[in-house]
């Protein structure tokens, strides 16, 4: 009973997802800000934030796919949760949203493929050493 009791008690802050929020324009690249693109991201000198909604990567790119803006924040009530990328496109830019719910899921997708293999191999040597217990 005790323990069902403290495990309400933090409820509510496991209920937030950790999301890197950053922004990323061409235009800033002399700054500090190229780590939030994916070709230099940099997952532990990057802001995170507690989001309820979930997590969005933003990329907004002129009429020639050339990316003008990119920007990892969490999810806002009006936006729409799809696990996925929508790509939105019209005469004058194009875009690719893309939203998920898990914490950290809006890293770059090589940060994202690292951290996997790590987890992996980690979860493997867990099952190894357990099994020789």
């Amino acid at each position: 009973m005790l323990f069902l009791t403290i495990f309400a008690a933090f409820l509510p802050a496991t209920l937030a997802i950790k999301c890197y929020t950053c922004s990323w324009s061409p235009k800033d690249a002399p700054n500090r800000t190229a780590m939030c693109n994916d070709e230099q991201f940099e997952g532990n000198a990057l802001a995170i934030s507690d989001c309820e909604n979930g997590c969005q990567t933003y990329v907004h790119m002129d009429r020639n796919g050339v990316i003008e803006q990119m920007r990892r924040s969490c999810l806002q009530p009006d936006e729409t949760m799809t696990g996925n990328c929508v790509n939105e496109e019209n005469k004058v830019f194009s875009s690719k949203r893309c939203t998920c719910n898990y914490n950290l899921c809006n890293s770059a997708a090589s940060y994202v493929l690292a951290n996997s293999v790590f987890l992996l191999l980690a979860s493997t040597l867990v099952l190894h050493i357990r099994n020789l217990i």
